[in-house]
């Protein structure tokens, strides 16, 4: 029944065609044997044979058209789904931090950076995951290239060898994603923040962006919703020792442990009022690395 539904919205038009040559070639073979009152046997019978055509026209695409695409399409998404996954859970992640971080008022854009050298970072639960949070930063200026971030991951699908088999709803709710041009809008509000220059539909804008993300996500089967829990110091002191362990190629557990143990010294001092020099920092921080290493 479930799949005579689908196959009826795909196909309304030939479908309710069908529905009325079978109630008439129904009709024509229950009336086979009663007398020709009005004289339309002839009429009759040649309208029987042209529903039975199509009947079996249409018996003809289901089996050589419609099933093997339907198999395709399948297959399609099941191969793109982690494809489709990524750029939903992209842009969910984008209007979370555009709910929480961003504020408009009487059309002027503020932006709520929570990290020093206007940085966002957020931590993001996924509802059906059991481990902890993702924690993401974000600077300025990878915020202002969201753009082509989000056209990298666009690409991916799109230059995808099933493309082609793809259902063309999905395609054009993605379609309508892109047309969306949410994250110009995003770079808009980010350059002029705090400025006189105001953004106009900025928040229905936002709206209408989620809602449109939603559909594909029904559309691809993507249950996973995520949210934003409260970021702490530990949490961005963490987030800025792997960056810089990753920036200068030397990640490692303990180049990690020592960068998180000496972020959390320079906090300290600082909400102490004290201030002593980065050879000193250095040297508590070797002392509390090997502290912890003798144990």
């Amino acid at each position: 029944m479930k799949k005579l539904i689908k196959f009826y919205k795909k196909n309304k038009a030939i479908s309710n065609i069908g529905v009325i040559a079978l109630v008439i070639s129904l009709s024509y073979a229950i009336t086979y044997n009663m007398p020709d009152y009005f004289g339309i046997e002839s009429y009759y019978s040649l309208a029987n044979n042209i529903c039975i055509s199509y009947i079996a026209a249409l018996i003809f695409y289901v089996v050589q058209v419609y099933i093997p695409e339907d198999r395709n399409q399948k297959k399609c998404m099941e191969i793109l789904k982690n494809e489709f996954a990524d750029i939903a859970k992209f842009n969910e992640i984008a209007v979370l931090l555009c709910e929480k971080h961003i504020s408009m008022k009487e059309k002027r854009a503020t932006i709520n950076w929570n990290g020093d050298g206007e940085k966002i970072y957020l931590k993001v639960k996924a509802s059906d995951k059991s481990d902890g949070p993702e924690l993401i930063r974000y600077t300025k200026k990878e915020l202002l290239n969201w753009k082509n971030a989000f056209n990298e991951k666009l690409k991916v699908i799109k230059e995808s060898a099933v493309i082609n088999y793809c259902d063309y709803e999905v395609l054009e709710k993605l379609s309508e994603i892109e047309k969306q041009d949410f994250f110009t809008l995003i770079s808009n509000i980010i350059r002029f923040s705090n400025s006189d220059i105001g953004i106009q539909g900025a928040e229905d804008s936002i709206k209408r962006f989620k809602e449109i993300n939603e559909e594909l996500k029904q559309m691809c089967s993507i249950s996973e919703h995520y949210q934003l829990m409260d970021v702490s110091t530990d949490d961005i002191i963490r987030m800025d020792a792997i960056f810089r362990n990753l920036t200068n190629n030397t990640f490692s557990i303990r180049a990690f442990n020592r960068e998180f143990i000496k972020a959390k010294i320079e906090e300290e001092l600082r909400n102490k009022g004290v201030e002593i020099s980065e050879q000193e920092i250095e040297k508590m921080c070797d002392a509390v690395m090997e502290a912890n290493e003798s144990k």
